[in-house]
């Protein structure tokens, strides 16, 4: 048992730090929304019976239904968004944000070295220029 273990998360970790820590982080994403699952499932369950044993059949039934069901529709529609941010979402839209911002630096560090190769030629020509201007003075 020990040593199933032992090759499982041999199999999990990998060499790379980066890709340890983004591994970890979506694990625990995904943990975060089973939790969150699970509490909706229970307090939903625990507040419909309670409207099931306390309140069907009494004056305050329809508005205390009403208000269930608001708060159960509301919490889906905030589970539902969860999920999609959890599983679909979140680890695609962040590497193309990272890709994204990858190729700005590059193509900002080529502009940086084009703007220095000009700097140093116009240098150049300044320092060409003024040493014919001073031999031009002799």
């Amino acid at each position: 048992m020990a040593e199933e273990i032992t090759e499982e998360k041999k199999q999990v970790e990998t060499s790379d730090p980066e890709q340890e820590r983004k591994l970890y982080n979506k694990a625990r994403n995904r943990a975060a929304f089973i939790k969150h699952l699970l509490v909706f499932i229970l307090v939903n369950a625990l507040i419909w019976v309670i409207w099931a044993f306390v309140f069907r059949g009494t004056e305050a039934d329809t508005l205390v239904f009403k208000s269930i069901l608001f708060v159960s529709i509301a919490w889906i529609i905030l589970l539902i968004g969860h999920y999609v941010i959890v599983f679909t979402f979140s680890s695609s839209l962040v590497e193309k944000e990272i890709k994204k911002l990858k190729k700005q630096i590059a193509k900002d560090k080529q502009e940086l070295e084009r703007l220095r190769t000009i700097a140093a030629q116009k240098k150049a020509e300044l320092t060409a220029n003024n040493q014919s201007e001073n031999n031009n003075q002799e």
